[in-house]
């Protein structure tokens, strides 16, 4: 007693959630990698600037990281929807920046 169960359904080892999505987001985005990490995927993008008609809270995202050099190095653990909306966001902000 006084122990919390862990009653979530377990996740078949080596599945990461909302990989496709972000795989087929982040096809050809130039400064973007994506890591199969244990449970989650992890967005690393280089950015100069927050891209145009993200919403207020994907562009205060991007600006918590410092920029270096002029870009910023974004980092998001995609855990959840909620991650997975920012990220596919970005990803298509970025996409349309570059032109691709």
């Amino acid at each position: 007693m006084g122990q919390g169960r862990d009653r979530r359904v377990p996740q078949p080892a080596g599945l990461t959630p909302f990989w496709d999505e972000l795989a087929d987001a982040g096809r050809d985005v130039p400064g973007a990698s994506l890591t199969a990490c244990r449970g989650y995927a992890r967005l690393e993008l280089d950015l100069a600037a927050p891209p145009a008609g993200i919403s207020s809270r994907t562009r205060e995202l991007v600006e918590s990281f410092p920029a270096d050099g002029g870009r910023r190095h974004v980092v998001i653990d995609v855990r959840n929807r909620q991650w997975l909306g920012m990220a596919l966001e970005l990803l298509e902000g970025a996409r349309t920046a570059s032109g691709v």
